[in-house]
């Protein structure tokens, strides 16, 4: 299923969680195969730079589907990044992330039934690295399985998650799971620590 990027304020904070770096793009069928970074994309025309310096012009739909998703991302992201949007946005942990994986991954990631190693049942279970490595890594998204996996692609073996036939996310559910992460994935379960009680002086 072709993920469409909604149109929301996460845009402004999606261009750092997801760069633009260096990666394999291959066509639909296969014959096309390059590594590159994505330079833009305007009119249907995908702009890739490989390592050499030399630019080339590809059209979108010509493009892997997992390409073509992250393309979507990177380019749509970057026009609200330079569009400037002061809005604020502030990800959860209980609020947004438990019920991202509550509807998304715990079916097949939870402590019975851990597929690849991963738990995805709470905060602390969550940090725990799989058979593939972390899902999550504070600060970087790029580097946090969770996020390739939500991907799909090369940088995932090829592989997508969630697999083709369940529930999928929209690009802005995955943007506040990237966005959580660039924060620094932190965990707001147990709320703030209390502050002490003032001891009232006594009077002389």
């Amino acid at each position: 299923m072709k993920r469409v990027l909604a149109a929301a304020t996460l845009g402004l904070l999606i261009a750092a969680a997801l760069p633009a770096d260096a990666r394999k793009w291959t066509s639909e069928d296969g014959r096309f195969s390059t590594e590159a970074k994505l330079l833009g994309y305007a009119d249907g025309m995908v702009k890739l730079q490989k390592d050499s310096g030399e630019t080339i012009t590809v059209p979108l739909d010509r493009l892997s589907k997992a390409d073509r998703r992250y393309v979507a991302l990177v380019s749509r992201s970057r026009q609200r990044m330079a569009a400037k949007t002061d809005a604020a946005v502030d990800v959860s942990f209980t609020m947004d992330i438990q019920a991202f994986l509550g509807n998304y991954c715990m079916k097949c990631h939870n402590a019975d039934e851990p597929k690849a190693g991963y738990d995805v049942t709470s905060y602390a279970a969550l940090k725990r690295p799989g058979n593939k490595g972390a899902l999550i890594v504070p600060g970087k998204p790029a580097e946090s399985r969770l996020i390739l996996a939500l991907q799909g692609g090369e940088k995932n073996e090829g592989e997508i998650m969630p697999p083709p036939g369940s529930a999928q996310p929209t690009e802005e559910e995955i943007a506040r799971i990237a966005v959580w992460i660039t924060a620094g994935a932190k965990d707001d379960s147990l709320g703030p620590a209390p502050q002490p009680a003032r001891m009232a002086k006594p009077r002389k």
